[in-house]
């Protein structure tokens, strides 16, 4: 399976025209994250009127967010990590948003506290809390671990938290799966940080009350299409009641506006 789909992978990436017909094979491909939340869509959207005749092949192998943006030249979508940057539209880009995926933070393990307010995280972050034992955990230093400020999902909370602006990190990762394998070394046991929700361990999940914040994801597809049928009804549908439903099951967080 995996040897297929990288041969399909690599023959989507050639600059070879598609033959007549193919319009109606659509692949999409792209951004890992958004895999799961594209194949829930395609499979709902394909029983519509507009995409009848249509077939849609939502790729298991990840291309990357800019991988996406390739595949959207030669099929009508790709597959989207983050919302597209001001430059990736200047060069003929625009983009459907499907969903946000949700960010929690999360702690080490050797972290025995459970819960926390926004209010104790702001405190943490800001470093006016210092050790665990302030919000009722043992006695421990609390080692504060990030991601790059460039980072799609610190640039959210940076958005949506005044305050995250000027935090420090005492370490940095590049991804969620380095976040997490370093909560669960002996290096990361008294730390917290912050990622996907989908990516951590329930043990290592904080729960946290009045806090709720996403990263958007979703298709992307090229400007010369915009007045495609199908690109105007994967629009509608994302915005749709019906789409909105479907999220929950997906654990995912709705944009009412698609990002518009």
């Amino acid at each position: 399976m995996v040897r297929a789909n990288l041969i399909v992978l690599t023959l989507l990436f050639c600059a070879v025209a598609l033959p007549a017909g193919a319009e109606k094979n659509q692949i999409v491909a792209g951004a890992g994250p958004s895999t799961a939340t594209a194949k829930a869509f395609f499979s709902a959207f394909s029983h519509l009127p507009e995409a009848e005749g249509y077939s849609f092949m939502v790729m298991e192998v990840s291309v990357k967010h800019k991988g996406g943006i390739e595949n959207a030249k030669k099929f009508l979508f790709g597959r989207t990590g983050r919302p597209l940057t001001d430059d990736e539209k200047k060069l003929g880009n625009d983009e459907i948003i499907l969903a946000k995926v949700p960010i929690a933070f999360a702690k080490g393990l050797e972290v025995d506290v459970n819960t926390l307010s926004l209010a104790q995280v702001e405190a943490i972050f800001t470093r006016k809390i210092k050790n665990w034992k302030e919000v009722g955990g043992a006695d421990a230093p609390i080692l504060l671990v990030g991601r790059e400020r460039g980072e799609a999902l610190s640039q959210v909370l940076q958005e949506d938290l005044e305050w995250f602006r000027k935090v420090e990190f005492d370490q940095k990762f590049k991804t969620d799966n380095e976040v997490m394998n370093f909560l669960k070394s002996p290096l990361g046991r008294h730390a917290i940080s912050f990622g996907a929700k989908s990516n951590f361990s329930e043990f290592n999940l904080l729960e946290m009350s009045a806090f709720s914040s996403g990263v958007k994801l979703g298709l992307v597809y090229n400007v010369k299409n915009r007045s495609h049928p199908l690109v105007e009804a994967a629009r509608r549908f994302a915005q749709s009641a019906e789409w909105n439903e479907k999220l929950a099951g997906l654990e995912m967080l709705p944009v009412g506006d698609s990002g518009k």
